[in-house]
């Protein structure tokens, strides 16, 4: 099948979209065949290409960079160093044909870090850093020194909120790191972690947590993904806000689960419209599950 490929500049084809076969998309200097989430043909990313030659010579939107005397190919940047912090619904629900929606908006999470331009550490002028947090009945991070399938399910007394981490309650630009982080929520978020319903202002107090560190100079921004709603109370929302201060850009990203929208996920752009920045143009974003990883 065909995919839609995004540029703040135009909308069109995707021409890797248009390999159906692994065969045929390996074949196609500048796309690769993923199979991280959903098997499909993208893009080439430019962290995927190890010779410098390579990197400089045949592919006009990578560069290469030297962190610590080590060399990397990474994109051409096209925005500020930024950090930011992803809140994560405890969703439980079939999406269209992915069996358990969190893994699903997990999966296309990490697609997305995988390809990013990613800071080699806390001062970098450039490059992006992240977390994540998973709400439901509260807010969740990773913990540190819990292997991975020991979450917050089965906790004693189910103490939801948690810091330190593989990244240290921080934001991190390393990529195992957040590999790590990101399974970590896959192996610890449960059913029992939405019973309560979906609170996104406890989230929303630990991105701010996370994020007070940043550097001076970095951006710094909060992405709500929302797939069911959440509960949006007025007075709880707008103290989470007023704490994570007026530096920090809220993003709404309604994920629906399949491609037309639905009456859920109007009453879920609904429960994002009190928590975003506004003017909304911006900072809310509606997209399908499957396409969730090209279009944060």
């Amino acid at each position: 099948s065909r995919q839609v490929g995004y540029s703040p500049a135009e909308c069109g084809l995707d021409p890797c979209g248009a390999h159906g076969k692994k065969l045929v998309c390996n074949t196609d200097k500048n796309c690769r065949w993923e199979t991280d989430a959903f098997p499909r043909c993208q893009p080439l990313k430019c962290n995927a290409i190890a010779d410098q030659c390579d990197c400089l010579g045949e592919y006009p939107q990578c560069d290469w960079k030297i962190d610590a005397g080590v060399g990397r190919c990474a994109d051409r940047l096209t925005c500020p160093a930024s950090d930011m912090v992803f809140l994560l619904p405890a969703t439980q629900g079939r999406y269209n044909t992915h069996r358990n929606g969190f893994d699903a908006i997990a999966e296309s999470v990490r697609s997305f870090m995988r390809g990013a331009d990613l800071a080699p550490s806390s001062d970098s002028p450039y490059g992006l850093r992240m977390n994540f947090v998973s709400y439901g009945a509260d807010a969740v991070t990773a913990v540190a020194g819990k292997p991975a399938g020991f979450g917050p399910c089965e906790a004693a007394g189910k103490e939801w909120v948690f810091t330190g981490g593989a990244v240290a309650g921080g934001i991190s630009g390393d990529v195992a790191e957040l590999d790590n982080t990101l399974s970590w929520h896959e192996s610890a978020t449960c059913a029992e972690l939405a019973a309560g319903g979906l609170r996104v202002a406890p989230a929303l107090m630990k991105a701010g947590e996370m994020l007070a560190g940043s550097s001076a100079g970095r951006k710094k921004f909060v992405f709500v993904l929302a797939a069911d709603g959440f509960d949006a109370n007025a007075a709880e929302v707008k103290a989470a806000k007023a704490a994570l201060g007026a530096d920090v850009k809220v993003i709404g990203v309604v994920v629906r689960k399949g491609v037309p929208a639905s009456g859920s996920d109007t009453a879920t752009e609904q429960a994002l419209r009190t928590v975003v920045t506004q003017p909304f143009d911006g900072h809310l974003v509606s997209t399908s599950i499957d396409a969730l990883d090209t279009e944060i």
